[in-house]
């Protein structure tokens, strides 16, 4: 079977291999993509568990997922990376009788130099200033404050209990013991070290504990339905 070419003559007869590539017809069809994001939401969120949503924007995530919940949380990271493929969110609900997971943060020596404490939790930083001389109370309440002033973080913290300052995951379940609490992640390299006399104590292996409780995902699946939400 004759084969037609644009550029290369019917009769060319000189040796060796000539191919033409045509592009007239790259990119068709096409199809979107979707993605299709999944997670707890939480009480502060105002979409509805178990139904499918698009959603095209960050603050969109938490309005409808709740600020620092895992989907909403979720969904930021995806859009930082993809800002073309439309995304639906499926929010669920957390377990009935689910527990949150929680961690301490124990003060144990108070600063002898002022300085800027690097506390990292769910990989985000969270800068906390102390003043030579602070007590052990006192910088358990300044890390409390400076949690609760980073809303996009997965957790709240409690007010002080001496120098104990006790986190809890903002869902319940056992999701939130993967919440990981760090120091200095960066090092001295990065500009980040404990001030000089300072020392506390986190969470045990550096995560959140005694979460329990999965979702429950029949009402979720029977409401996704097979054709994109849009």
């Amino acid at each position: 079977m004759p084969v037609s070419f644009s550029h290369i003559p019917q009769g060319w007869k000189v040796p060796l291999v000539y191919i033409e590539v045509d592009p007239s017809q790259a990119g068709t069809p096409t199809f979107t993509k979707y993605a299709l994001l999944t997670d707890y939401k939480i009480a502060a969120g105002k979409g509805v568990v178990d139904t499918p949503i698009a959603c095209a924007s960050m603050q969109d995530a938490i309005n409808i997922c709740g600020q620092g919940s895992p989907l909403a949380r979720m969904f930021t990271a995806f859009f930082l990376l993809n800002k073309a493929s439309p995304c639906v969110l499926l929010p669920i609900a957390e377990p009935a009788a689910g527990v949150a997971a929680t961690g301490d943060i124990v003060v144990t020596a108070g600063p002898t130099q002022p300085g800027t404490l690097d506390l990292y939790i769910g990989g985000q930083n969270v800068n906390v200033g102390v003043s030579a001389g602070d007590t052990t109370a006192q910088v358990a309440g300044k890390i409390q404050t400076a949690i609760n002033a980073v809303l996009d973080l997965p957790v709240t913290a409690g007010a002080p209990i001496g120098s104990t300052t006790t986190l809890t995951a903002k869902w319940r379940g056992i999701t939130g013991n993967d919440i990981r609490v760090e120091l200095n992640v960066l090092g001295p390299l990065g500009g980040e070290m404990t001030p000089v006399g300072l020392t506390l104590t986190l969470p045990g292996n550096n995560v959140l504990a005694n979460g329990t409780g999965v979702p429950v995902w029949t009402n979720a699946i029977a409401n996704l339905g097979d054709e994109p939400n849009e």
